[in-house]
């Protein structure tokens, strides 16, 4: 697997973090994208997470902090079972859920007139702003990325972003 870097930009707010955040989502699609079914379901650690459930808990993720929490949309709430993907739901198709959850993500943040605008729904018991919220993501799925791209060292050698 080629590197692939960071992006360079020179931007203000809103083009650096939406840039940093598309860069991580397609990091974490390139760590399944040419594995098997059964490589990415495959469990490298005790607790038993996949490379599977990792995309599915994402898009659980994108959905449940911008929908739900940052639009007040219902039917976003937070699934705990996020990490569970049932055995009739192919990669390819949780990789196509989460790019549809993240242009969704995407359409609200662009909805937005700025990112100090405070979100919808509280978060235990807080009120955060979109910048928050985008900022969270960016965190979540840098750290899931990282985790992905040990997991995928450990499936078939590969490395790389």
């Amino acid at each position: 697997m080629t590197d692939r870097r960071a992006p360079f930009i020179v931007g203000d707010e809103r083009t650096t973090l939406l840039s940093f955040l598309a860069y991580l989502r397609q990091s974490i699609v390139r760590k399944v994208e040419d594995l098997s079914e059964d490589e990415a379901r495959r469990a490298i650690t005790p607790s038993g997470w996949t490379l599977a459930g990792l995309v599915k808990h994402l898009t659980v993720s994108e959905r449940y902090w911008f929908r739900h929490v940052w639009a007040g949309e219902p039917g976003a709430e937070w699934d705990r079972h996020s990490w569970d993907v049932p055995a009739d739901v192919s990669v390819d198709q949780l990789v196509d859920d989460y790019r549809e959850a993240w242009k969704e993500s995407d359409r609200l943040i662009e909805a937005a007139p700025n990112f100090d605008v405070p979100c919808a729904e509280e978060h235990r018991n807080h009120r955060m702003s979109l910048r928050w919220v985008i900022v969270h993501m960016i965190e979540e799925t840098a750290r899931h990325a990282g985790h992905a791209d040990i997991s995928r060292e450990h499936i078939d050698g590969s490395t790389g972003r």
